[in-house]
């Protein structure tokens, strides 16, 4: 049974698929990296991925389906 992310995997996610390494992640989230790497584990495990250009491609069709038409997908909140 496949199941959604939680909102904090969902951030982690959403940032490492801007390209950002863990720390850069942990800090615009004022986490520690191990807990940006603990999210992200579990976020590849619920999603079925196995790395970041594959979560990415999620990330970015997830934020076009919930975007409203003429704005950047990357504003709505996760």
């Amino acid at each position: 049974m496949w199941r959604a992310p939680y909102p904090g995997q969902w951030s982690v996610a959403a940032a490492v698929a801007d390209n950002l390494s863990y720390r850069e992640v942990a800090e615009r989230l004022s986490l520690s990296v191990r807990t940006v790497e603990y999210h992200l584990a579990n976020a590849y495990r619920i999603l079925g991925v196995t790395g970041r250009a594959e979560l990415a491609a999620l990330v970015r069709a997830r934020a076009s389906r919930a975007a409203p038409a003429g704005t950047d997908p990357r504003s709505v909140t996760r």
